[in-house]
């Protein structure tokens, strides 16, 4: 298991999950902020503000991030094993478990950060959460044929080099995995002028 990207825990001796007690602080403040009503974007907003950086030591860019942090059943101890799954061992080219393998689900698999009762309670509040609609069209309801992700708005232009005025916009639904999918756009060309 990738020990690096999953906030609030470190590799033991024996290749163990231990909790990085510094990382932890981070993880233990999101839950409460998810229980007194923030989103994850207004998570991810104060995360910002008070400078507290991803596992990578980044900034926080997504809301997704936070929602995948918010769902992982590492964080109350317990493990679900085969999410995903190997298509290609030369590519080393990886998808989401939709069923093809057994998945294992391990519980007191290692120390928890999270109560199992919050973890649960901020699970519900998700799924219930009311997701504020996008004003572009088709937004969240695209899906690539490939992979199964949600294709996102993005805005392709060129500029004259002389005076910087647009020469062309066009509105691209990308792929969120970009370089994996070999269909990884689909355009609308919206003419500026």
């Amino acid at each position: 298991m990738p020990f690096s990207s999953v906030l609030g825990f470190k590799r033991g001796v024996h290749g163990e999950f231990l909790v990085d007690q510094e990382q932890a602080k981070t993880v233990r403040a999101m839950f409460p902020m998810s229980v007194i009503g923030m989103t994850p974007a207004e998570i991810r907003d104060k995360l910002n503000e008070l400078g507290i950086t991803t596992a990578y030591g980044k900034k926080w860019n997504t809301t997704s991030t936070i929602k995948n942090m918010l769902t992982n059943e590492k964080y109350i101890g317990d493990a679900l094993l085969q999410k995903t799954l190997t298509v290609d061992y030369l590519t080393k080219q990886k998808k989401k478990n939709e069923g093809e393998l057994p998945q294992y689900y391990v519980e007191g698999h290692h120390e928890a950060i999270v109560f199992k009762e919050v973890f649960g309670y901020v699970g519900v509040r998700l799924k219930n959460q009311v997701v504020r609609g996008s004003k572009i069209p088709l937004t969240g309801k695209i899906f690539c044929g490939i992979c199964g992700n949600r294709f996102g708005p993005r805005t392709w232009h060129a500029t004259n080099s002389k005076d910087k005025q647009y020469k062309y916009r066009a509105r691209v639904w990308q792929c969120k995995r970009l370089t994996a999918c070999e269909e990884s756009h689909m355009s609308t060309i919206n003419s500026c002028r």
